[in-house]
């Protein structure tokens, strides 16, 4: 579990502008056993020396994960550099484009 924290979340340059500024953790756990069994095991290595606040989730819906899925596929994140194709034409190209619109 302790590899496993430090894979997703400590040493997974994706989140590390998380970590520098949140330090909240959520952690769902399906089976409610394993959950209550490795609690603290999972507090300590999700916790990071106690950097970070690590807080169960319950009966999380599978319906609002895949609606905020949905969002994120169809309209992206709000400051997502959205590349543009421009094609570079040549200056004759541009001349008779200019001309005759």
């Amino acid at each position: 579990i302790k590899e496993i924290s430090e894979i997703i979340l400590f040493k997974n340059i994706n989140f590390l502008h998380y970590t520098t500024y949140s330090k909240n953790v959520f952690l769902d756990v399906e089976n409610e056993l394993q959950r209550k069994s490795f609690k603290e095991i999972y507090k300590t290595s999700f916790s990071n020396e106690n950097s970070c606040n690590l807080n169960f989730l319950k009966n999380l819906p599978a319906s609002s994960m895949i609606g905020t899925a949905n969002k994120l596929v169809h309209f992206g994140w709000k400051k997502e550099a959205i590349p543009i194709f421009k094609s570079k034409k040549s200056l004759i190209a541009r001349f008779f484009d200019t001309i005759f619109g």
